[in-house]
């Protein structure tokens, strides 16, 4: 089953929190593929969260928030290990 392992947060001008995971650390080999980043949002602080959704093509390792502009900017998402440019061993 896969789980979340690495995440970033960041607060949303509307006062949602975003987290963006990397689910399972997969190593890239056939029988533990990398896995793409999932997101979930909380409306209250924390003590509930969204279903997590897949966000594909984005990314498998060490997901990065950044909000802009003093927090009214864009959201910058970074990270490592695109899962689809040729890191994928199957």
């Amino acid at each position: 089953m896969s789980r979340p392992n690495e995440h970033d947060l960041a607060l949303l001008p509307n006062g949602d929190v975003l987290a963006v995971v990397r689910m399972d650390g997969g190593d890239g080999l056939a029988t533990h593929p990398y896995r793409n980043y999932y997101r979930t949002v909380s409306s209250d602080q924390g003590k509930t969260w969204s279903t997590l959704e897949e966000i594909p093509n984005v990314g498998c390792a060490r997901p990065r928030l950044a909000m802009l502009g003093g927090g009214k900017g864009p959201l910058l998402l970074s990270g490592g290990r695109q899962k689809n440019n040729g890191t994928q061993v199957n």
